[in-house]
């Protein structure tokens, strides 16, 4: 029996989870302040963060994509920001 790969739990896809753990890893914003960066609605950024635990247990590839590319996201936001690389 091959049990379906779940993309969605209380109203969150995981590309939505994806967006939100590549956001927080990267270290760049506050997350409180994530909602209207990420141009969610209350009860989805409510959701994800009730419920972030079940999330990360259901994708931990999610986790791990996240973990892999946030020193990239750090330097491509600081250029971002300042107009320059990291020191």
């Amino acid at each position: 029996m091959t049990t379906e790969p779940i993309n969605e739990l209380y109203g969150v896809t995981k590309e939505d989870f994806r967006d939100y753990e590549a956001l927080r890893s990267s270290g760049v914003m506050n997350m409180f302040g994530a909602r209207s960066h990420l141009g969610w609605s209350r009860d989805t950024f409510e959701a994800v963060l009730r419920h972030y635990s079940e999330m990360a247990d259901t994708w931990p590839d999610v986790l791990e994509e996240a973990a892999a590319s946030a020193p990239q996201r750090r330097r491509n936001a600081h250029a971002a920001l300042f107009g320059k690389g990291m020191p």
